[in-house]
């Protein structure tokens, strides 16, 4: 019997302070702050070591402050943009994505990695399907192989679907229409064969914006600052999904067990762009005569699904989390709250 299994023994710990378990919000956050245990590995001066990929993208940067304030030692990469000064508590760390080889971040070990960078443009992809393969699939190859020992969560997307259908479940077969869409498909195939790695589907993320990025909604309120019109696509839907949902899913695909490797990660609710656009303008007042519906046909883009809103019913019965609605997750953006 671990002492620090029963709540009401007080244990000397760490600094020589004195603490109670009760005193933490449950067993994962006493493991972080505890520096041995049965769990951790021999010589190790922190139980939860992570590796952040694409530290200085929307997501990274946002998994990189959520992880270090829940008491994660975080290393962050970067590859051109370093953030030393917008993510005090991170040690940043130089990956080049095409030279992954040459980074400094093989010299530790990590208990888990989340890999987020990748070259996410559709339609830069579709010029340069071989750099594209490069980046998101060979370096995730390699990095994978890198740390076999480390739980590997894998960010991927619902774009790898056609579109055709709606409320994607796992078990629905992909078919990706573009370079993009077929890079991240062909990585999830190397994961998901892999014991220690879990792919996380992501649907059109939303937030806070990021200094090196404010995601779809920064994009729509800098046009409309900059009063410029905003074009919309009224036939083409997702799942949006807030951050601050996306940050504590992949926390409970680290620290849990889950029963597969593959989870769907969306919002609750399905909406076009249009839609999500003037959701986003009422509620931060901005001016909705700014935003101009439009097609996808007419826009000259590459293919992409019309519909690729996601079914993330595996993830919330087996979790136990909420994925919120539009309206709940734009007011926690307003507020700056995860």
């Amino acid at each position: 019997m671990y002492p620090w299994r029963d709540a009401k023994t007080t244990i000397a710990i760490g600094e020589n302070r004195i603490v109670r378990f009760a005193e933490f919000k449950d067993i994962a956050a006493f493991r972080r702050w505890c520096p041995w245990g049965p769990w951790g590995r021999p010589g190790s001066n922190h139980m939860s070591e992570l590796l952040i990929t694409g530290a200085s993208g929307f997501l990274g940067w946002h998994l990189s402050r959520y992880f270090a304030g829940r008491g994660f030692r975080v290393t962050g990469t970067y590859s051109s943009h370093q953030l030393a000064a917008a993510l005090p508590g991170v040690e940043l760390c130089h990956l080049d994505l095409l030279h992954p080889t040459d980074s400094p971040v093989w010299s530790r070990h990590y208990s888990h990695v989340i890999h987020a960078a990748a070259m996410t443009r559709p339609d830069e992809c579709e010029k340069q399907p071989s750099l594209t393969t490069l980046v998101n699939v060979e370096a995730t190859h390699l990095l994978l192989q890198g740390f076999p020992g480390s739980r590997f969560v894998h960010i991927s997307t619902d774009l790898v679907f056609n579109g055709l259908a709606r409320d994607y479940k796992e078990s629905d077969p992909p078919d990706p229409p573009n370079v993009y869409a077929r890079t991240k498909l062909w990585a999830e195939q190397q994961l998901v064969q892999a014991k220690n790695a879990i792919v996380a589907r992501m649907a059109l993320l939303y937030g806070p914006p990021a200094p090196f990025g404010g995601g779809f909604l920064g994009w729509v309120g800098a046009r409309i600052e900059q009063g410029s019109s905003v074009p919309l696509f009224t036939d083409q839907y997702r799942t949006p999904v807030y951050v601050g949902d996306v940050a504590r899913a992949i926390e409970w695909m680290l620290e849990s067990s889950p029963r597969f490797n593959l989870y769907h990660l969306g919002g609750a609710e399905r909406a076009s762009r249009w839609e999500f656009g003037l959701k986003f303008a009422a509620e931060f007042g901005l001016d909705r005569t700014m935003l101009v519906p439009t097609t996808m046909e007419s826009a000259g883009l590459v293919a992409r699904g019309k519909d690729c809103s996601l079914d993330s019913s595996r993830l919330t019965t087996e979790s136990g989390l909420a994925l919120c609605k539009l309206d709940d997750g734009l007011a926690r953006m307003k507020e700056g709250r995860y």
